[in-house]
């Protein structure tokens, strides 16, 4: 071992300088600039697409809307999920270029399906840091204008935790975007109760559940009370519910039962490139309602 260290340092001089506990160090500092070089690279170079998850009625599981997911098709690692780029991206700044990004390409796609009577409503997750830009709602009418797709064909999804820091700032986008025709969605919906009172002072269409309480909705009776008087008070209040990460049956058949009127998760469909989603459209579209009925409704029905 020591001969080849010292051969190392023969014709590699300087890494016989560094201790042998931080050349892990060195080579994850040197795979973060390369990741940054490239992310700066892919974001022009059309890498960052926009990846789409159904959204679905939960009475006949008919495709009603989606929503917009990015990935990065790199081309020498494959298909990168959101977890491995946005955090770096966020910290470099460059989470508004992805975000435009994938907003501008996501409606032009969208547009035609939104034109054909496919889907209702495409939806788009909106950074924290976006958001406390108080030009950003400005910005996202100018972008929405240079496109096809409907005002009334968008919903903004917005987090509980930026809601609830930046209220004043928040009524103000809000406001904005629906004097427009802009829905908006409350994401992360039921980690909290402080955001039940926001839903009486502002203008929000849409709340989607968050996927904490919908894992065990059919297991744990208390999750499942809480679940719906949740439920009952979006209703109240007349506003329409998005369960988010349905991923097995017997969750979706509770929801549907509770009156949950839209879900989304595996149990339904994966997110998907645009072309899958085409196809899947055009399928639910022509696709005999599939009813999700109470379980011992089914046990009798199949026996």
């Amino acid at each position: 071992m020591a001969k080849i260290i010292c051969g190392l340092g023969s014709s590699h001089g300087p890494l016989l300088a560094i201790p042998p506990e931080e050349w892990h160090l060195r080579a994850d500092n040197d795979r973060r600039l390369n990741l940054e070089a490239e992310l700066r690279r892919a974001i022009p170079a059309g890498e960052i697409e926009p990846w789409f998850q159904p959204v679905v009625d939960s009475r006949d599981g008919r495709i009603v809307g989606v929503e917009v997911l990015a990935r990065w098709r790199h081309p020498t690692q494959g298909l990168l999920a959101p977890a491995a780029f946005v955090p770096i991206a966020e910290e470099l700044g460059l989470i508004g270029r992805i975000d435009e990004a994938v907003f501008e390409a996501g409606c032009h796609l969208a547009a035609d399906w939104v034109a054909r009577g496919l889907i209702e409503r495409i939806s788009f997750n909106v950074s924290p840091r976006d958001l406390l830009d108080p030009g950003f709602s400005r910005r996202l009418i100018g972008r929405l204008a240079k496109t096809d797709l409907p005002a009334t064909a968008l919903v903004v999804e917005i987090t509980e935790t930026f809601l609830l820091e930046n209220l004043a700032l928040s009524r103000r986008h809000i406001e904005r975007l629906n004097a427009k025709g802009v829905a908006i969605a409350l994401d992360d919906f039921g980690t909290g109760y402080s955001n039940l009172r926001a839903l009486m002072h502002l203008p929000i269409q849409t709340v989607k559940l968050d996927r904490s309480l919908i894992c065990d909705v059919a297991s744990d009776p208390k999750v499942a009370k809480l679940v719906t008087s949740v439920l009952h008070a979006a209703r109240a209040l007349g506003i329409r519910i998005v369960a988010e990460g349905v991923e097995e049956e017997s969750q979706a058949i509770f929801l549907r039962g509770s009156g949950c009127e839209r879900m989304q998760g595996y149990w339904f469909a994966r997110p998907m490139p645009a072309d899958q989603m085409h196809t899947a459209l055009r399928e639910s579209q022509a696709a005999i309602p599939r009813v999700l009925t109470p379980e011992p409704q089914r046990r009798r029905s199949a026996a």
